[in-house]
């Protein structure tokens, strides 16, 4: 689904930014339906809170290492 911007100069299709964003939010998203839903509430303390939100976000801090990894590679290439 990535958007495409025409390079008149060149005649080809570049993906933009947006492009590549609006990607990667598809793949999120798709990542996080396959997780399972709990549908009782729970009731957690602080600490229980702030220990899943620093899983959380080593999570995403590993994501984004891999996504500019990945990035990385693709310039190599060109």
């Amino acid at each position: 689904l990535a958007s495409l911007v025409r390079d008149v100069s060149q005649g080809e299709a570049c993906p933009t930014d947006s492009g590549l964003i609006a990607d990667q939010d598809m793949a999120t998203i798709a990542m996080s339906s396959t997780l399972p839903h709990d549908s009782a509430p729970r009731v957690t303390s602080p600490a229980v809170e702030e220990g899943s939100m620093q899983q959380t976000l080593n999570e995403l801090m590993a994501f984004c290492t891999s996504l500019q990894r990945q990035h990385l590679e693709l310039l190599a290439k060109f």
